[in-house]
């Protein structure tokens, strides 16, 4: 329980994985060549109108003129 109340006081905001957010995702996928759950982190940020941030310079190419991106230099694997 400790790990359900710091992530509570983070401020953490799970986002359900409705069946229309899930359909629109996996047509993004398809159009897109993305895996699922890349697709599904675009889909939010298209409904929350926001800027995807991420470190995968290939998955900010891929969704180029369909969300705004933000890549995230100095992190991630080298």
């Amino acid at each position: 329980m400790a790990a359900v109340r710091i992530i509570d006081d983070l401020g953490v905001v799970v986002h359900e994985i409705t069946a229309d957010r899930l359909e629109l995702a996996a047509d993004l996928a398809a159009r897109s060549m993305l895996r699922m759950y890349d697709a599904l982190f675009v889909q939010l940020a298209i409904e929350r109108k926001l800027p995807l941030l991420t470190a995968d310079a290939k998955l900010c190419s891929a969704v180029d003129g369909t969300v705004g991106t933000e890549l995230l230099r100095g992190v991630g694997p080298k």
